[in-house]
């Protein structure tokens, strides 16, 4: 009997501790979040951490990496439940659930607080729910008002994570009363596999509208079923990216531009390459540098890396490109590729070594530069740009005569037009663009320097042109 009532109490006993445990263990997460941040440069500016059997009270505050005595901050403060009342009121059990706010500290402008309601499994795995309220503000500078924005973070406890959310609607006015309204906003991002190299896996953008009221300089903009797709993967050391961008509708002063899609992959990109500079980035110390120079520093590092990034074989291909203009639809295909630097010195291009290119690095990676174009045009769409060109000169001459060039007079506006009719006939004559069915269609081949043109060589500038090339 003594036995029965020792275990009974040892059993009391170590349920009794099990909330106290689990408050110790949220402690422990939480250091180690702590830790991770100062890790990339952010500064812990306050920490009340106060554990307890069932509930836990959280308060900190954190300052970015920036430049000044008192930068902007975030106030956290959570208030955390873990106990049997909590473990019992589901299953899978959730270990912790977490409720509290996100605030903005000495902001240039008083901004709405980020609401979250957050479960923690047993596993690690956790689930939030984050909301903005409504916002609006009004100065000198105009209006703005969006609407609640909404957003579901899931991390499962694998290196994985998603975010997904959107808002309603959104408005912006300027003071002379012009406006930008965005209608039905949402996001979807994710990290995954190659979250170790790239900072997304997948990226998801959708906009329902948009429309931009016209100003004194620029005629009024309507959007409507905006999506944007961006898949990333990382296998046998390289990393691609895959995009596909597809517009419903769009026009600009009352004409149209879509229907319009876009999809393109990029292949080959060296994933150690590519650590390695996404690992220099996040090292850079904000706190000692102002936005410019970071963005200084940042451009050095992608162009000193470069010659790595690109020392496999990394292709882009344009699987489709349709463009709806007021004439017709644009279509294009292309694929580029960098052949390895030994074949393309072995081909004739003597380009320097990429790990020494400097200033030569752009007329080496023309020496590597493989691929084929086509592009489809209709034929009136060429004609209109051709006209533009020489609108645009006939005005330059105008005003170095001194003579008025907004509007061309008549009788000059003819003469452009016949001279633009012209052009068009010469370089469908000459072969450099081929007709057909009421289209124009140009070929396009780039091999290690040489650029062709309907089967024409093009001579490439100087300043591009591979050393060694013709």
């Amino acid at each position: 009997m003594r036995r029965v009532i020792a275990a009974a109490l040892l059993v009391a006993a170590v349920a009794a501790s099990l909330p106290w445990a689990v408050g110790l263990y949220l402690q422990y997460r939480y250091q180690q979040l702590l830790e991770d941040l100062a890790g990339r440069g952010y500064r812990v500016v306050a920490e009340d951490y106060r554990s307890g059997w069932r509930h836990s009270v959280v308060r900190t505050e954190i300052a970015p990496p920036a430049v000044g005595d008192k930068p902007p901050r975030l106030r956290v403060a959570v208030r955390l439940r873990h106990g049997p009342a909590v473990w019992l009121e589901r299953w899978p059990p959730t270990l912790a659930t977490a409720r509290g706010r996100v605030t903005v500290v000495d902001a240039p402008r008083a901004l709405p607080p980020l609401l979250l309601n957050a479960r923690l499994a047993a596993t690690g795995a956790l689930d939030a729910r984050l909301r903005v309220p409504d916002v609006a503000y009004s100065g000198a500078a105009g209006q703005l008002h969006f609407a609640a924005s909404e957003a579901h973070l899931q991390v499962p406890g694998d290196g994985h994570w998603r975010l997904r959310g959107g808002s309603r609607r959104l408005e912006a006015t300027d003071a002379s009363g012009r406006s930008l309204r965005l209608g039905d906003l949402g996001w979807d991002l994710a990290a995954g596999d190659a979250g170790a190299v790239l900072p997304l896996s997948r990226l998801h953008l959708s906009l329902g509208s948009m429309r931009l009221d016209a100003s004194s300089a620029r005629p009024p903009v309507a959007l409507a079923g905006l999506d944007i797709e961006a898949t990333a993967a990382v296998a046998n050391g390289e990393a691609g990216v895959d995009a596909v961008v597809a517009v419903d509708a769009l026009a600009i002063d009352a004409q149209a531009y879509a229907p319009s899609a876009l999809t393109a992959s990029i292949t080959g990109i060296d994933a150690a390459a590519l650590l390695d500079l996404r690992e220099r980035f996040l090292a850079l110390d904000g706190g000692a540098l102002t936005a410019s120079q970071q963005g200084v520093v940042m451009g050095r590092l992608v162009m000193a890396k470069v010659p790595e990034l690109l020392s496999r074989t990394p292709t882009v291909q344009v699987q489709r490109l349709a463009v709806t203009t007021p004439y017709g639809s644009l279509d294009a295909t292309a694929e580029l590729g960098l052949v390895p630097p030994d074949a393309a010195r072995t081909h004739g291009a003597a380009a320097p070594a990429m790990a020494g290119a400097g200033a030569h690095l752009l007329p080496t990676l023309l020496g590597r530069l493989m691929g084929d174009a086509r592009v489809s045009a209709p034929q009136a769409l060429v004609l209109a740009l051709v006209a533009e060109q020489q609108t645009r000169r006939a005005r330059r001459e105008l005003a170095l005569r001194g003579e008025p060039a907004d509007e061309l007079p008549p009788a000059l506006a003819a003469d452009v037009e016949t001279a633009a009719q012209a052009a068009t006939a010469a370089l469908v004559r000459e072969g450099w663009l081929e007709a057909q069915q009421g289209r124009l269609v140009a070929a396009l081949r780039l091999d290690r320097g040489t650029l062709r043109v309907n089967g024409k060589a093009v001579s490439l500038p100087g300043a591009v042109a591979p050393a060694g090339g013709p």
